[in-house]
């Protein structure tokens, strides 16, 4: 099946040449090597990424609840405990990194 190219000139649109439509298999073909070591990567990473982000979640959870009792104890105002967590998380980025 072959579809018309479409052009716009002043609010009327008329039909170009046939664009053909690119073959199934031609997208789908990855030689071997490339196909295994997307799998291999696939099969490593995701796991790891998954259990970091769990991490993170759990961490901003955490954060938050301390928040409620440590605000008051440290004498610290919303915008002085945003700074704080936010110079935590990005310490904790620059960390990772290294």
């Amino acid at each position: 099946m072959s579809l018309p190219a479409l052009r716009c000139d002043a609010g009327v649109i008329t039909a170009q040449k046939t664009i053909k439509p690119m073959p199934t298999d031609a997208l789908n073909h990855k030689p071997d090597l490339e196909t295994s070591t997307i799998r291999a990567i696939t099969r490593r990473l995701l796991p790891f990424l998954m259990l970091l982000y769990l991490v993170a979640y759990i961490d901003r959870a955490n954060i938050s609840v301390a928040a409620l009792q440590m605000n008051a104890d440290l004498g610290l105002t919303a915008q002085m405990f945003g700074w704080a967590v936010g110079l935590f998380y990005v310490t904790s980025l620059t960390a990772c990194r290294t």
